[in-house]
């Protein structure tokens, strides 16, 4: 996922010469549980694109599905997959359900009218305390798994970027949530993490500018006739 010589990034380290070639590798590995795969290559993906587009050193970032969500950490050498735990958008539909007696596709759309602040302030209330006491399940995983990797070691814990395939209230992000005697801040995470154009287009785009330094590099290496 990138070669460094000399400490100095570059996109093809062909013609280069240098003491030290540094390449840093992404590779994605999951185990199997009850003979269920989880599926974490994307994620691995849209971690490193994030942590260059917002220039990361240390972060963590999880994307939450519909029953599911998992945990990638985010350093300067390598992105990795924490962990994976059950929750997710079904979680949500459940609690709303449980308490309203509605099927799952009517939990939802009243949940998402909530989530998107067009409610009556009575039925905010209601809703809100639903969705927060599930909510809480989520945030007691995350403060679990990041405590695990190390935070707590750290000056200040790192900041842990949220993307979901379906709506969040914009509280979450405002809160912050209390891991020991430091705090986790949610940071919505960009919108689009293309993964399609990072593959098909991998030297223009975010390594556009790295990629004319490479070619200066490579003219400036290349002894001249």
């Amino acid at each position: 996922m990138g070669v460094k010589i000399d400490g100095h990034q570059v996109i093809n380290p062909s013609g280069f010469t240098g003491r030290e070639l540094e390449i840093k590798l992404c590779i994605s590995m999951t185990g199997e549980k009850n003979n269920e795969s989880v599926g974490v290559e994307g994620g691995s993906i849209r971690a490193h694109i994030l942590s260059h587009s917002e220039d990361i050193d240390h972060g963590y970032y999880i994307e939450i599905k519909e029953d599911m969500s998992h945990i990638f950490s985010i350093t300067d050498e390598k992105i990795a997959h924490l962990n994976s735990f059950n929750w997710g958008r079904q979680n949500l539909d459940k609690a709303v359900r449980d308490k309203l007696d509605l099927d799952n596709d009517v939990a939802y759309s009243i949940y998402a009218q909530y989530a998107d602040g067009k409610v009556s302030e009575k039925m905010d209330r209601f809703l809100g305390r639903i969705f927060w006491a599930s909510f809480g399940e989520f945030v007691n995983a995350l403060l679990m798994n990041v405590r695990n990797e190390g935070a707590l070691k750290l000056k200040e814990v790192p900041p842990v970027y949220v993307s979901a395939d379906f709506i969040l209230p914009e509280q979450i992000f405002r809160r912050r949530y209390p891991l020991g005697k430091k705090y986790i801040s949610l940071k919505k995470s960009p919108t689009k993490l293309d993964i399609e154009g990072f593959l098909e287009d991998g030297i223009h785009g975010i390594y556009e500018d790295l990629n004319e330094l490479a070619k200066r590099r490579i003219k400036w290496a290349t002894p001249s006739r």
